[in-house]
């Protein structure tokens, strides 16, 4: 349960209206935060189409792909076991971004710095109805069981520090995604 003061900023990280600061808050939450009354601040965030830098490598997608799987860490937590589904534009890097907008005769606009100018470019390629939806499915339980072997294998990597071993530390997240057959590919 979070204290007062980190439910506070908690809060405030979601409610910002710095895409960067919402999106960073959504992937710190995990299946350790069992504080129900997060709750109501991040389903709303399921409708939220912003595009955001989803995960590291950097793939583009938007703030609602982050919120179902937080929501659906946090409803593990909390011991709810309804299940998250949303659809959203699938994460893309920005390879398959170019040759989307290459196939589709659109433009980057380079006058505009950093990432903005692909966040440009996902916006106008999802309006017109050229970037690829997924529906994904969260399980609580999946997460939990996730998070159970998670915890595993940080005791694992811990025990392998005191032994001077390195292991990647990149944490496993479970969901699925609706092919185009309807069938669901759990990734």
């Amino acid at each position: 349960m979070l204290s007062d003061k980190d439910l506070l900023e908690t809060i405030q990280d979601l409610q910002s209206e710095d895409v960067k600061v919402r999106a960073r808050m959504l992937r710190l939450l995990t299946t350790e935060d069992d504080d129900p009354r997060l709750l109501p601040y991040i389903e709303p965030l399921l409708e939220d189409k912003t595009v955001c830098i989803v995960h590291i490598p950097i793939h583009y997608g938007e703030i609602r792909y982050l919120a179902a799987t937080a929501l659906a860490e946090v409803r593990a937590a909390v011991g709810i076991w309804e299940k998250v589904c949303v659809e959203v534009v699938a994460p893309l890097n920005v390879t398959e971004l170019y040759q989307i907008a290459e196939a589709a005769g659109v433009k980057k606009r380079y006058e505009l710095p950093g990432d903005e100018g692909t966040f440009d470019l996902f916006i106008r390629l999802r309006e017109m109805g050229k970037l690829p939806m997924a529906t994904i499915e969260l399980d609580p339980v999946e997460e939990i069981e996730s998070a159970k072997r998670w915890a595993e294998f940080r005791a694992q990597q811990q025990e392998a520090e005191e032994k001077e071993d390195k292991i990647d530390t990149m944490r496993p997240i479970t969901f699925h995604i609706r092919q185009a057959d309807g069938t669901w590919k759990k990734y």
